[in-house]
């Protein structure tokens, strides 16, 4: 099951490109993950997954009353309380992504990305996948033509790239 914000609800084409493995896509655009715990039931809980795929944070992180910690805190509660309902679950967090829409808040995403990636480090049920290189240039920085207009969401070449990542870590897991 996919989850998390608009970065996943544009994937328009999720099933095709991890076909065989079953895919359910549950995002919902513009979501925190304050949103994903709140729904963790509805959106998740409900399917009964056995691997959660989330992509959340850059909602979050671009407002400035919230802190990496507090991110964090909400990706833990939403960890739990899917957990306490389905504890053979696994989970799959990808970092959180560089946009020209939103470089200024860049530094404070890569360190969310570092606390998420200790997190999942933590913990032999969370794996954490690093996107950003799809995204960035040999400069480091972030490659514009890869988005759409609005400068934040993607344009379909960045799908296959991160299916070319994503894929064979959800084939291994699927496989356990």
């Amino acid at each position: 099951l996919f989850t998390g914000s608009s970065s996943i609800v544009g994937w328009r084409t999720l099933k095709q490109d991890m076909a065989p493995l079953p895919v359910v896509n549950r995002a919902f655009g513009g979501s925190t993950s304050v949103q994903l715990w709140y729904y963790a039931e509805r959106a998740v809980i409900a399917r009964r997954p056995e691997i959660v795929v989330v992509y959340v944070g850059d909602n979050d992180l671009v407002q400035p009353t919230v802190s990496v910690e507090n991110y964090l805190k909400y990706v833990r509660l939403f960890n739990r309380e899917v957990s306490a309902a389905l504890p053979h679950v696994r989970f799959v967090y990808l970092s959180n992504k560089p946009s020209p829409a939103r470089w200024r808040f860049w530094p404070k995403f890569q360190q969310a990305n570092q606390a998420l990636r200790a997190l999942c480090a933590a913990d032999r049920r969370l794996t954490y996948v690093d996107i950003t290189r799809t995204l960035l240039g040999p400069d480091g920085q972030v490659r514009p033509e890869l988005f759409e207009e609005d400068q934040l969401h993607f344009r379909p070449v960045v799908y296959r790239e991160w299916t070319r990542i994503l894929k064979p870590v959800l084939e291994r897991m699927w496989a356990e």
